[in-house]
């Protein structure tokens, strides 16, 4: 009974990292870098964070502003405003798509 739940436990683990994998040894698109490299585009920013969605890879643009009430953006390859997490707002329909699965790509 106890290797009953073992294997599948393993198998989830497993195919966790894979997806972490993939994401991780992607390249940032050029749009994202040039936010990561100008101070004043990148204040306040803390870390990009990625998730695939529907074989898309979109970005988290981690400010901390949902603790006081602001957004933060998810934005994809081009840099377009894809969805957003916010603090004190009605959250929005387009965020029901992303897990807490969530890939750190850069740190400031």
């Amino acid at each position: 009974m106890k290797y009953a739940l073992l294997f599948p436990l393993l198998f989830l683990i497993s195919c966790h990292c894979k997806t972490e994998d993939e994401l991780i040894n992607i390249t940032l698109p050029d749009c994202i870098q040039s936010i990561i490299i100008d101070p004043k585009a990148s204040v306040g920013l803390k870390t990009v964070q990625a998730q695939k969605v529907n074989g898309n890879v979109h970005y988290w643009l981690n400010t901390d502003l949902t603790h006081v009430d602001g957004a933060e953006y998810i934005i994809n390859n081009q840099c377009d405003t894809v969805c957003y997490f916010c603090g004190e707002c009605q959250i929005p329909d387009c965020s029901k798509k992303y897990t807490s699965n969530w890939v750190l790509i850069w740190k400031n």
